[in-house]
């Protein structure tokens, strides 16, 4: 249930919540479909995301959240895929000769901005541009300036199956030790986090029910996290239980990965408050 990758952005959740939609649809029978974008159709007020109508059947209103923690990961995150972006754009089609591995440490890109971002790829691009034929032999090239970073060919004997035989690769990779299992003391500092965390944007989204107390009123949310920071799914749940929920949500459906593949993952959707998922 914890996802590493920040989530889509835009300015109607729409189109991030149909599958959603259709799974709430599947389970419940009723085709309801989308009445009102109503944070974007007024966007003066405090409003919920989407409104949902079916003829016959009560109407529902879904506020989506980001359960992050720490809390600046969404924002610190989104600057490694804005620079990983800037860097590929340019660098992709002129690295097609071999694999190749460009690494940083994403502790250097917290906290910048975006416009910082693209000056730091802008000054990159040029170091690599200027000095190709260095890039592509067998130590490859980097620099402390603007952030650490370095650029070189994958050998034979670091690659396993799932290696392509071409092409760059950009990974954001921390100096430090990355806590796979967090002892008991770090656990429970983490799950203190997201529960704050998460009562709090549910008592936003209670703000945004207000006025909606003719509907079935759903919080739908998903856990984000950098490598240090995972909790298992047992304990996301154990936390959306525990939680003080204002009483004008009716249901909470939480975000979790179904894996088609070792590798691939399709976005499921389930119901964890109440418990038995009834109203």
């Amino acid at each position: 249930m914890m996802f590493h990758c920040s989530p889509p952005q835009g300015k109607c959740e729409w189109v991030h919540l149909k599958d959603f939609v259709a799974h709430f649809n599947a389970l419940h029978g009723p085709r309801y479909i989308l009445s009102r974008c109503l944070d974007v159709n007024n966007s003066s007020e405090k409003e919920p995301e989407v409104l949902l109508e079916a003829p016959g059947c009560v109407p529902v209103v879904i506020e989506h959240k980001s359960v992050a923690w720490p809390p600046y990961h969404l924002c610190y995150h989104s600057n490694e895929h804005h620079l990983g972006e800037l860097l590929f754009a340019r660098l992709g089609g002129l690295f097609r000769d071999a694999l190749y591995k460009m690494t940083f440490d994403p502790a250097y890109l917290n906290g910048k901005s975006k416009k910082k971002i693209e000056t730091i790829a802008e000054q990159i691009l040029g170091t690599v541009l200027s000095n190709l034929p260095m890039a592509k032999s067998q130590s490859g090239i980097g620099s402390s300036v603007p952030v650490p970073w370095h650029l070189r060919p994958v050998s034979h004997r670091e690659r396993n199956e799932t290696y392509p035989e071409v092409g760059l690769g950009i990974f954001f990779e921390s100096e430090g030790f990355q806590v796979d299992t967090p002892d008991k003391i770090l656990l429970k500092k983490l799950k203190k986090g997201y529960a704050e965390e998460f009562e709090r944007l549910a008592n936003n989204a209670a703000e945004k029910f207000a006025k909606y107390d003719y509907c079935i009123k759903l919080l739908v949310v998903q856990f984000y996290g950098d490598g240090s920071s995972w909790v298992e799914d047992e304990e996301i749940i154990e936390i959306i239980h525990s939680a003080k929920l204002p009483t004008l949500i009716d249901q909470v459906w939480v975000a979790r990965q179904d894996w088609v593949s070792e590798y691939d993952y399709e976005i499921a959707w389930e119901c964890v408050h109440p418990p038995d998922n009834t109203l």
